[in-house]
């Protein structure tokens, strides 16, 4: 049997090692939500396009005219492009939009007009990154989104 001196030293380093254990239960509950959007991607975009607008090779304010579903689950948008901000000219873009994570979300509605911001993949494509930088018009009507002309460049 154990001594009484024995078990006072066993409470003892447990004690120590109490801050241990909640750092660590800290450390595993913070990796869980590691990966949650703490706003959504939109109200960021609206927030501040001009920055997201400098971080990609294309910006503009187009109406989804096709949606298909390709590969894992990718959506291959097709945009009729009404103004350009940044990025090629042309009247048609056709964006890939992939769910990375909690920040990504999906184009939903054809006919719909959104601000799209993207940059090219390896392959070349227009893709949306990890975060889904897109607006869609009555959200940016409702926040006061600003961008410049291309003319203002």
């Amino acid at each position: 049997m154990m001594s009484a001196k024995a078990i006072n030293g066993f409470i003892r380093c447990l004690a120590l090692l109490r801050p241990v254990y909640i750092y660590t239960l800290f450390l595993m509950l913070l990796g869980a939500t590691a990966e949650a959007c703490p706003n959504p991607p939109a109200m960021i975009v609206a927030g501040d396009p001009g920055a997201i607008l400098e971080r990609s090779d294309a910006g503009f304010y187009g109406e989804l005219i096709d949606l298909k579903i390709g590969d894992n689950d990718e959506q291959i948008a097709t945009f009729q492009v009404l103004e350009n901000f940044k990025g090629p000219e042309t009247s048609i873009h056709i964006v890939k939009n992939r769910h990375f994570s909690s920040c990504s979300r999906p184009l939903s509605e054809r006919e719909s007009r959104y601000y799209v911001f993207a940059s090219f993949n390896e392959s070349g494509e227009l893709a949306i990154g990890r975060m889904a930088t897109f607006v869609s018009k009555s959200l940016a009507d409702s926040s006061g989104m600003v961008l410049p002309s291309r003319d203002s460049e």
